[in-house]
Parts: C-alpha cells; structure tokens; sequence
C-alpha cells in the first residue's frame, strides 16, 4: 500500500500509520482478510499486492474500503483475480473521488453486492469506466444516479460486464453521460438480464460503437424499438446481439436513425 499526504491509516492487521506527507513504505499482508480504515482530507492511494515474486493488481484480501470527506485517489485498482472486497463506505455527505477521472479495472471481479449510489459523485472530471465493474457476479442492481455527475465520461467499455446476477439496467443511468462514443462490450455476459430500457441510451448521441454491447445475455428476451434512436454517428453494432437466445425478432426500425453504420458483423 503506497500512500502519500497527511493520512492515518489502520491496516486492519493491528498495525497502524500516521503520515505527515511524507511517502509511506510498502505495507505487506499475510494471507487473510482485512478492512482498511482511512482518515485524511488529502490522500492519494495506488494499491498493489504481491503474491510470491509476482506483482497483481487489486488487492485480493481487502474485504472493507471506506471513503471519507474530500479524500483524492488517484490509480486505485481494489479489485482483480482473488479480489475479496464486498462492501464500500461512503460519507453520505461530501462523496469522495474527487479529482479521480480513471476507474479502469477499479472493482474488477470484486463480490459487491452493492454499489453506493454516491460513489463517484464529485467525480466531475472522469472520462473512462473502462472494465469497472466487470465480473462482478454478486451484483443484481446498479442506482439509477451512479453516473449523474459525470458528464464528461467517453468510455464505458466491458464496465459492466459479466455481471452475472445483474437482472435489470435502470432507465436514466446514463442519461446525463451526453459524451460516451463507446459501449463495447458494456453487458456483455450479463446472463441474468431479461430487458433493456427504451431510453437507456436516448442521451448519447456520440456513441460511435456498441461492439457487443449484450452479447451472450442469454436470458434477454426482447430488444427496444426505439434504443437506437438517437445514436446518429454509431459505426458498429459488431456482436451486439450475438448469442441471446431468446430473442427471435429484432425491432423493424431498431436501426433506422444510423446513417453512419458501416459494421453489422456477428450481430
């Protein structure tokens, strides 16, 4: 664990720090499970851990992170292959995050059951979600304001895929995202999804890409007419589609306001 600024730091192993500024040494666990507590108004964080000789992101035996005050991360990766982290403390107040703008990988394969819904509010200044939240399993809902004051946001890639338990995408998640160009692969897997909302994506126009998009969501069993009505510059719906069983139709005018589309390919 690699912190700078003023911070005290209970590594829930029985040891703690209180810093000063200066850069804190490497903090090294044994095998187990443990909750980190963090105190401070400036901190920025990049959490690594070593198995053996080998260097992995995430931090696979952190079970408990909380977020406190006007708190700065910068390069957090909590989760990854073995990533145990099931739960997320915020201060319902003053949300946290502030100066982050990248969360690829950040919860990857993590066992949340829950995401605050003020997680990355003050993230004003954010712009990738590259593979946030895929492979969650544990995950069956997402709040509808997780990404309202992220307006600057233009990649959602693979951010929730293979989120096996998720079984519904609320309406307005991205409604206030009006600069995305990329969903590849957003949903893809999500085997449990029996729907998509009409006006999931009325609110960005600059998608220029939804590559697989829903493909293997195996339970979805119908496709809005209107999904793709405000998705004028899309070039690919490569995949979108591919293996979802269930669906037997798609929508006559599902596609009617694409003139930009050059790639149908596997869709």
């Amino acid at each position: 664990l690699n912190t700078r600024q003023d911070v005290y730091i209970d590594f829930g192993d029985g040891t703690s720090y209180t810093g000063n500024g200066t850069l804190i040494p490497n903090h090294v666990y044994e095998a187990g499970s443990y909750e980190i507590k963090i105190e401070s108004d400036r901190i920025c964080l990049n959490f690594t851990t070593r198995n053996g000789s080998n260097t992995t992101y995430g931090v696979p035996y952190l079970k408990s992170v909380q977020f406190n005050g006007t708190t700065e991360y910068e390069n957090i990766m909590i989760g990854g292959r073995g990533a145990e982290l099931n739960r997320i403390i915020c201060d319902p107040q003053n949300a946290p995050l502030l100066l982050q703008t990248k969360f690829t990988r950040c919860f990857m394969e993590t066992k949340l059951e829950e995401i605050p819904e003020n997680l990355f509010a003050n993230c004003t200044e954010a712009v990738d979600f590259d593979y946030c939240f895929y492979g969650v399993t544990t995950l069956s809902a997402i709040s509808e304001k997780l990404f309202y004051n992220n307006q600057k946001v233009t990649n959602f890639e693979n951010c929730f895929a293979r989120c096996s338990s998720l079984v519904s995408i609320p309406e307005n998640l991205f409604r206030n995202n009006p600069l995305v160009t990329s969903f590849n692969f957003c949903f893809g897997s999500c085997t449990s999804l029996t729907g998509i909302p009409e006006n999931l994506f009325w609110n960005n126009p600059e998608v220029k890409r939804f590559a697989s998009c829903f493909i293997f969501c195996s339970s979805l069993t119908g496709i809005p007419e209107k999904l793709f009505n405000n998705s004028p510059h899309v070039t690919s719906f490569d995949h979108c589609f591919n293996s979802c069983p269930p669906l037997t139709c798609i929508p006559e005018n599902l596609f009617w306001n694409t003139p930009e589309l050059t790639d149908f390919s596997s869709s």
